[in-house]
C-alpha cells in the first residue's frame, strides 16, 4: 500500500481528540467500548496474518505494537464491530451550511446533488469497504438531523468534530473529521507533535490521523476493518483537486 504524503496541512485545524461517535445515539446505554481486549488482540493477529498471506507486508513487531496501543484504537475497533453487526458498515451524513450561510463558490457545482456525489466519493475512497450516504438537507431541523448518523456543517469558522456534528471550514478536512466521528484519534497528543511521526505503527511514516497523508495507516485500517492493500491515493488526490477547483 502506498501512503501519499500531504505537502500542505494548514487546512486541518482540528480538535485533538474525537469527542463522540456515530453509534452512541442509536444505543447509548448498552454499547460498551474498550472492554474486551482479547477480542481486539485476536482480531489484530488475524489482520496481520491475512495482510501477510502472500508476502511479508507488515513487520513482525506490528501485532505487539497494536496491542500495546489498545487504548488508542479500541474505540474505533468496537464501533466498527458494532456497525458490522448492526449497520453493514454504512453511515448516513446530512449536509447543512453553518448558520444557513451558503458558500460563495467561485465555480459552483451545477447542483447540490453533484456536490454531494463528490463528497461521497472522497469518503468512500478514504474509507474503502465502508458505504456512505450523503444528503444535502438545506435548512436545519431536528427531523433532518435525526434522519442521519451525524450532521456536517459547511462554511464553519473551524474544522471540528464534536458530539454528532462536524463543522468544516474547508471541505478538504471532511475525511479527517469523519475519521474522528468513527472513533479514531490523532497519532499525536499535542499540536506540537503533529506531523512528527508520533505513535505510528512500526515501519510507517505517514497517516491521515497524523495529518501527513490523505490515507489511513495500517492500525487505523485494522480498527475500521479496511483491508491493508487497498490503495486509492491517486483517486483521493483527483477528487480533492476537483473539490478545491470549486473554491
Amino acid at each position: 500500500m502506498r501512503i501519499n504524503k500531504v505537502p500542505l496541512l494548514a487546512f486541518l485545524v482540528s480538535s485533538l481528540t474525537a469527542c463522540s461517535s456515530f453509534d452512541q445515539k442509536n444505543d447509548p446505554e448498552t454499547l460498551a467500548l474498550c472492554v474486551d481486549r482479547n477480542k481486539y488482540q485476536a482480531a489484530a493477529q488475524e489482520y496481520y496474518e491475512v495482510s501477510n498471506l502472500d508476502s511479508e507486508k507488515l513487520p513482525v513487531a506490528w501485532p505487539e505494537w497494536v496491542n500495546d496501543n489498545y487504548d488508542r484504537f479500541c474505540k474505533a475497533f468496537d464501533l466498527t464491530q458494532y456497525s458490522i453487526q448492526n449497520k453493514g458498515k454504512s453511515l448516513s451524513l446530512g449536509i447543512f451550511y453553518d448558520q444557513n450561510r451558503p458558500i460563495l463558490y467561485e465555480n459552483p457545482w451545477p447542483s447540490e446533488e453533484e456536490h454531494m456525489k463528490d463528497l461521497e466519493a472522497l469518503l468512500e475512497f478514504t474509507f474503502p469497504s465502508w458505504d456512505f450516504k450523503i444528503t444535502f438537507e438545506g435548512e436545519e431541523s431536528a427531523e433532518k438531523m435525526q434522519a442521519h448518523d451525524f450532521a456536517v456543517y459547511l462554511n464553519a469558522t473551524v474544522n471540528l468534530q464534536t458530539g454528532h456534528s462536524i463543522f468544516l471550514h474547508h471541505e478538504a478536512a471532511l475525511a479527517h473529521e469523519v475519521a474522528h466521528e468513527m472513533g479514531l484519534k490523532h497519532h499525536y497528543d499535542t499540536l506540537s507533535d503533529a506531523q512528527q511521526g508520533t505513535n505510528l505503527a512500526p515501519g510507517e511514516i505517514n497517516c491521515l490521523m497524523d495529518v501527513t497523508s490523505y490515507q489511513l495507516g495500517s492500525p487505523d485500517r485494522f480498527a475500521l476493518d479496511i483491508p491493508f492493500d487497498l490503495d486509492y491515493g491517486t483517486e483521493i488526490n483527483m477528487i480533492r483537486k476537483k473539490i478545491a477547483s470549486h473554491y
